[in-house]
């Protein structure tokens, strides 16, 4: 699961919590804010990923500086030498 949120908010979370560089969280409560956090718990019975979208709302389009780049690509022409 990904956590985040527009203003930083305390959250209790079932699981283990990593930031964004894959850093483990200590236990406990974890502080929600625009950076995402990723949450690892233990399967709960009934929840599926379908059934996660169908309680959730219509997604609004994100603009381009909403995506997160998560690997960029350059034609070999701008590429630095060597």
């Amino acid at each position: 699961m990904v956590l985040w949120a527009e203003r930083p908010v305390r959250v209790d979370v079932a699981g283990v919590a990593y930031d964004l560089m894959g850093r483990r969280l200590p236990t406990g409560p974890v502080t929600a804010s625009g950076d995402p956090l990723y949450v690892v718990s233990p399967a709960v019975a009934g929840v599926t990923a379908s059934s996660l979208r169908a309680t959730a709302g219509p997604r609004a389009r994100l603009s381009r500086a909403e995506h997160i780049v998560l690997a960029q690509r350059f034609p070999a022409r701008n590429a630095a030498p060597g």
